[in-house]
């Protein structure tokens, strides 16, 4: 663990010149997100979290807002049940303060059947805390999804 924080402690004051990895933990994967608009957002209070989701009794969620970091993740209105969003690994690389997150970003095949209903996708995630300069957020092919390049401090 001191290793860790040391190594943490020398990528921040050089810079972050060479990307470090950091741990994610997803907390939370949703289809019904009260949330609009595709997008990345930092959650710093449960309130918040709950008005941007919809979802109440999220009580849970405290002990990791104290400890770590959240970050919400949403694809934005879609048609159908076909449709989530997942952690693809249990690391991020964290470059000049970026996090570039990689997630799987599950869309139906042409043609495949599901449910015909109005979805909102949403992913929370748990990421250490750290003044973060933004977070990039790229899809199993590698394709840049969202940007979100708003300074967070701890």
């Amino acid at each position: 663990m001191l290793l860790a924080c040391t190594l943490f402690s020398m990528a921040v004051m050089a810079g972050d010149r060479l990307p470090l990895m950091i741990d994610v933990t997803q907390l939370e994967s949703g289809m019904l997100c009260g949330e609009l608009e595709p997008g990345v957002r930092w959650i710093e209070n449960l309130q918040q979290y709950q008005t941007l989701t919809g979802v109440a009794g999220a009580e849970h969620l405290l002990s990791e807002m104290q400890e770590r970091q959240l970050l919400l993740v949403s694809m934005g209105q879609r048609s159908s049940a076909g449709f989530y969003l997942a952690l693809s690994e249990s690391q991020a690389q964290l470059q000049d303060g970026v996090v570039h997150l990689s997630l799987a970003w599950h869309s139906p095949a042409p043609g495949q059947m599901t449910a015909q209903m109005i979805t909102h996708p949403c992913l929370l995630v748990a990421l250490p805390r750290h003044a973060y300069q933004g977070v990039k957020v790229y899809d199993q092919q590698g394709e840049l999804r969202h940007e979100h390049l708003v300074e967070v401090t701890p």
